[in-house]
């Protein structure tokens, strides 16, 4: 479904062409498909600088995808620190965040 390697990565407009689907229904899809495990050692990675997507088992690239996904995950995350505090002294249960 996606190309292997890093030289064959593949845009999101071209998904969106090829699956005849809009942008964030590709995006979903993507989402999905990097939740599921196939019991295969490749992972689906992209990486900020819009290359596109592609299948990858080169564990240097899966490091460096890896590195970039905790840090977009510690700036997603980041807000809770303050929001749990106040949540916590107001009385109410955090989700542990």
């Amino acid at each position: 479904m996606l190309p292997i390697g890093s030289r064959n990565a593949i845009s999101r407009q071209e998904l969106s062409r090829l699956w005849d689907l809009g942008d964030r229904a590709v995006r979903q899809v993507i989402a999905e498909l990097r939740q599921m495990d196939f019991g295969d050692e490749f992972i689906i990675v992209s990486y900020s600088d819009g290359k596109g997507y592609y299948r990858t088992s080169d564990i240097a690239e899966i490091e460096a995808f890896t590195a970039e996904m905790r840090s977009r995950a510690l700036q997603i995350f980041a807000p809770l620190k303050k929001a749990n505090r106040i949540i916590r002294e107001n009385g109410s249960q955090t989700l542990g965040l």
